[in-house]
């Protein structure tokens, strides 16, 4: 969800999301202008050091302008049950109500 404060004008801004793990990143499909962009997407990452780690997720404005962030710890994913966390997460630096709702999975391949 985008907070008022954060649109140019009435205008919703046309959004993006950014995801990173180390130095992998990868980048959503650009949403239709709309207050809550939805991104039915999936990204895989391999993680070398999960105790460390962090996923890194911006929401952007296609412009660039960065509308809200999330640092989620990977060592929270593995203490949670099933290594899968799927819930609302606050995002920083977006104000009060922005969130963004995220499935985080850890698997183990050999």
């Amino acid at each position: 969800l985008i907070p008022p404060q954060l649109r140019k004008g009435s205008k919703p801004p046309a959004a993006f999301a950014s995801l990173s793990v180390g130095d992998v990143s990868y980048k959503t499909k650009t949403c239709s202008p709309s207050t809550e962009p939805m991104w039915d997407e999936g990204f895989s990452f391999l993680i070398k050091r999960p105790h460390v780690e962090s996923l890194e997720l911006q929401v952007k404005e296609e412009g660039g302008q960065a509308l809200g962030a999330l640092s989620l710890p990977l060592p929270q994913l593995l203490a949670s049950e099933g290594l899968v966390l799927d819930c609302w997460f606050p995002l920083a630096g977006g104000g009060p109500r922005s969130q963004i709702l995220l499935r985080a999975q850890l698997g183990v391949s050999a």
